[in-house]
């Protein structure tokens, strides 16, 4: 008969060691992996809310100002100072409105309820463009 082989002291410290070491190199790849999926729920919640909450901030932003312009336009009784807010809602207002309406669309576009939103508030500022068009901001009496 033989007889069973028996480790030392230093081969059964190495074999525990050895066992220790595979049991951390598993968590430490396990913790690697659910750290890769945490960052990739992290980054989609940054699209999804964070970027979509800075869009929609800037649309209220732009709306904000067109509305100011609008107002003011309605008070101004100097013909110089419509023309400049004229100008400055054809080049630089209505344009800033139009493209955070379209950046917002295409954020939201998965929400269910975002086309009848989006919807409404094209449908409101076109209203807004319609009477400026027909000039229901600008002053046309006579001012003598």
């Amino acid at each position: 008969m033989t007889t069973p082989t028996r480790l030392r002291v230093g081969g059964k410290f190495f074999l525990a060691v050895g066992i220790v070491l595979l049991a951390m190199l598993g968590v430490t790849a396990s913790g690697a992996l659910g750290l890769g999926r945490m960052k990739a729920q992290v980054n989609q919640l940054y699209d999804d809310n964070i970027v979509t909450s800075e869009a929609t901030t800037s649309l209220e932003l732009s709306l904000g100002e067109v509305e100011k312009a609008a107002l003011e336009q309605i008070s101004s009784i100097d013909p110089a100072r419509q023309a400049a807010l004229n100008q400055g809602l054809d080049e630089t207002l209505i344009p800033d409105v139009e493209q955070d309406l379209d950046q917002v669309a295409s954020l939201i576009a998965g929400d269910r309820d975002a086309p009848t939103r989006i919807a409404e508030i094209r449908r409101d500022f076109d209203s807004y463009l319609a009477r400026r068009r027909a000039g229901d901001y600008t002053d046309t009496s006579d001012q003598d």
